[in-house]
């Protein structure tokens, strides 16, 4: 398009295309409360309309998972504790794709690791995919809340 027909104060031409995600997904309750917050946060904020309304639509495919079964299987929400070969301690919260950061060890329940996870119990042997190699663990802990 040529510069002629574009306004020299409208800045929306030079700015990139948010991308569209229509893929429902799972969030815990204070995920969705963290997302609300933010987008009450970018709507007064006239400068980020575009991001609001991105955020908005994305809010509306979310689909809230408040109590798991708590039956002691690794399920979406589950704080789950593992141990390595060494001894060595780690924990993950298995969360949703959108929430990620919003939590200490939160990892997505669509990534390779939730999935080895999901379904198992406490004292079970799982082999966790990795780049470098796989590392096989055992589950320590399963905790909800």
């Amino acid at each position: 398009m040529s510069r002629a027909f574009v306004r020299e104060d409208d800045t929306r031409a030079h700015e990139p295309e948010l991308p569209e995600d229509d893929t429902p997904a799972p969030i815990t309750p204070a995920g969705m409360e963290h997302l609300r917050a933010r987008l009450v946060a970018l709507s007064a904020d006239p400068s980020q309309t575009r991001v609001a309304q991105h955020l908005a639509r994305r809010i509306e495919r979310l689909t809230v998972v408040r109590d798991a079964p708590d039956d002691g299987r690794v399920l979406f929400g589950a704080t789950v504790t593992l141990e390595d070969d060494d001894g060595e301690e780690l924990a993950y919260r298995l969360v949703g794709p959108d929430e990620t950061a919003l939590h200490a060890n939160g990892i997505s329940i669509a990534s390779p690791v939730a999935r080895a996870l999901l379904g198992r119990r406490a004292g079970d042997t799982v082999r966790l995919p990795r780049p470098r190699g796989a590392l096989d663990v055992t589950i320590v802990r399963v905790q909800y809340g």
